[in-house]
């Protein structure tokens, strides 16, 4: 790997873990709707709660996004900071915030998938 290629993959990682770290401020806030009932919260709550879950998806688009430009294998491999446990792979950092996102949608009675975002979770089998 040259010189280059290292420091591409490296911008792209800080990229990554910005990006995962907004995703977990969205959820300091959201994630109270995973396990409450949904008539504790206002209209305007619920339309927050929704638009913040689709900014959420948004942006695990935009770290595919990241991963099919760059050098996916080695994005994927390395380990990132989250809130949900330490340092892990992408694959399973990915997938917990889109089983999330689900568990928070289906709690709001909202279509757990909406046919845009399909592309998303397609490729985690949810």
């Amino acid at each position: 790997m040259g010189l280059f290629s290292y420091i591409q993959n490296y911008k792209n990682e800080k990229k990554i873990q910005v990006l995962i770290n907004e995703i977990g401020v969205i959820f300091y806030d959201v994630e109270c709707v995973e396990h409450k009932n949904i008539n504790l919260f206002s209209a305007s709550e619920i339309s927050r709660y929704k638009s913040d879950l689709c900014v959420v998806v948004n942006k695990v688009r935009e770290i595919e996004h990241i991963c099919d430009t760059g050098d996916r294998s080695i994005l994927r491999s390395t380990s990132y900071d989250n809130r949900w446990f330490s340092r892990s792979p992408l694959s399973m950092v990915i997938k917990k915030i889109l089983e999330t996102v689900i568990s928070c949608r289906s709690n709001l009675n909202e279509p757990t998938i909406f046919q845009e975002e399909f592309d998303v979770f397609i490729r985690y089998d949810l």
